[in-house]
């Protein structure tokens, strides 16, 4: 009897070693899959002559259009961008004033690394510049639906941790304050204009 128990137990000692080594192999592959093409070579083989084991192709390898599978990695990069930023949107991820990279890796399951240089290649801007760009979006249609309503409010409700930093953003953004924009958008509906602040 004692010998069976302690044959189970080697044997989940063994099983849970090998569930722990698979769940590292993922982790890394995932983690390799991840990396820039410039950090680490693509896993592209080629088959030797007459049937030889395939071999890596290295970065500096001549016959290989590196442009080509730069490129591809490249589309790679906007699909996932475009689904990370179509969750942000859809789910309007971005009015939690504690959004952060975190949020990021999370959605798109994304080396910590990758993040910065993801939004750099396709928004142009940080990840910082990206959130505050979706927050003042949000914050004019809120003031154009609501005119009436404080801007106080509008900054919390778009996001924004301190009705500071909303001004500072939206006044470097358009060039006014926003109590100035809602007076000036104010002035032109009651004066019967249609065009300018009205329809921005």
């Amino acid at each position: 009897m004692l010998v069976i128990i302690c044959l189970q137990f080697v044997v989940i000692v063994l099983l849970a070693f090998c569930f722990y080594r698979s769940r590292m192999k993922i982790r890394n592959l995932h983690q390799s899959m991840a990396l820039s093409p410039s950090a680490a070579a693509p896993e592209v083989v080629e088959e030797g002559e007459d049937g030889e084991c395939p071999r890596p192709l290295l970065p500096d390898d001549p016959e290989v259009d590196w442009a080509d599978l730069n490129a591809a990695d490249s589309g790679v990069d906007k699909e996932l961008f475009e689904q990370v930023h179509r969750t942000i949107v859809e789910k309007k991820l971005f009015l939690d004033p504690d959004f952060s990279r975190d949020n990021v890796i999370r959605i798109g399951l994304i080396n910590k690394n990758k993040v910065a240089q993801m939004f750099r290649e396709h928004a142009h801007t940080n990840l910082t510049g990206y959130i505050n760009a979706l927050r003042l979006e949000y914050a004019m249609d809120l003031m154009k639906q609501q005119p009436d309503i404080p801007i106080k409010a509008v900054a919390y409700d778009a996001g924004f941790n301190s009705v500071r930093t909303f001004y500072r953003i939206f006044e470097k953004a358009y060039g006014l304050t926003p109590t100035d924009w809602k007076d000036r958008r104010a002035k032109e509906i009651k004066t019967g204009q249609n065009h300018g602040l009205a329809n921005s």
